[in-house]
């Protein structure tokens, strides 16, 4: 088995050493395949005729079903390395994530090293025993037997065919696969997408959601400080009247007293006013009745007696004397 460029590996078939034996001298296990297969036994006839197509094609065909498996095996091991490193890990090399895929490509180049190859190779060397000993027959069977390069060449023309339909079968389930599980990464890759941004949505919404429950608050502390504000400015105004109303009351009351203090300085001032009138009154009275009440009525009399002399004109003495 060799690495060829695209990365797989292609089986080299064991060089040709059955030019110039005899039956007997075939591997054992050539000798059972032709006995079992041809019903043939040492010696050969001198002259037989079979029919070897039909034979490689029976070879080939369980050469491509007992590779399935092991196609299907390789296949997947390749898939994974391919899938399960995420993009941009080769420069992690110290990173955990770097140690696990490292550590997980190891144990597959372990299976594909240890286990997968050397099945393959074991499957492809029995096809090639029996290939080598039907190819043996049909040069045997052959009036004139070519020469060694000849059978050498033409064993190689045939066999690749084989090789090449088993290598076609190979790369056609690795790309049957690999679109199958390119269709499951993007699924996957969808569905991540999907999730993340469900989760941005969410994110998002939280984000919202928590900046609203904030707005709301603050608004709520600010309109509680408004609350504490107006309700200090109302408790002020409310105690600035109550200081006020106590300071009209006390001047009210100051006021009221010096009034009531007035009102009792003009009440004893009037009685001692009155207490004066009347003893001024009193005393005008006696005035009146000693000196003003007589010349009153001395002047009464005189005006008495003007006015009779007026209307009664004295006649006579004895009239006016009368």
């Amino acid at each position: 088995m060799r690495a060829t460029r695209g990365g797989n590996k292609e089986y080299i078939p064991p060089s040709y050493t059955f030019h110039g034996l005899r039956f007997h001298q075939l591997p054992l296990s050539a000798q059972q395949y032709i006995q079992v297969e041809f019903n043939v036994s040492s010696p050969l006839p001198r002259r037989f005729d079979f029919r070897f197509q039909r034979a490689w094609e029976r070879i080939s065909n369980n050469l491509v079903s007992e590779l399935r498996g092991n196609n299907d095996f390789l296949v997947n091991l390749k898939l994974d390395a391919e899938f399960t490193r995420p993009p941009g890990t080769e420069d992690q090399s110290k990173s955990n994530e770097s140690t696990n895929i490292y550590l997980n490509d190891l144990e597959r180049l372990r299976q594909v090293v240890g286990e997968v190859l050397p099945a393959r190779r074991d499957f492809l060397d029995a096809f090639m025993i029996k290939w080598d000993a039907i190819f043996w027959l049909d040069m045997e069977s052959r009036s004139r037997i070519p020469n060694k390069e000849t059978q050498i060449r033409l064993r190689e023309v045939r066999s690749a065919k084989v090789f090449e339909v088993c290598n076609n079968g190979l790369q056609a389930l690795y790309k049957e696969r690999l679109y199958a599980r390119k269709v499951l990464e993007e699924k996957r890759l969808r569905e991540e997408e999907v999730k993340r941004l469900k989760e941005e949505v969410e994110r998002k919404l939280k984000e919202e959601e928590a900046r609203n429950l904030r707005e709301e608050e603050e608004e709520r502390k600010e309109n509680e400080r408004k609350r504490k504000e107006a309700e200090a400015r109302l408790r002020e105004e409310k105690e600035t009247k109550q200081r006020e109303e106590e300071e009209r009351r006390l001047k009210e009351k100051e006021e009221r007293k010096l009034k009531e203090g007035k009102a009792r300085n003009l009440k004893r001032g009037s009685v001692l006013n009155e207490g004066k009138e009347k003893k001024q009154k009193e005393e005008k009275v006696a005035v009146e009745r000693v000196v003003v009440k007589p010349i009153k009525k001395n002047v009464r009399v005189r005006q008495s007696k003007v006015a009779q002399e007026q209307s009664n004109p004295p006649q006579c003495k004895h009239n006016a004397t009368v």
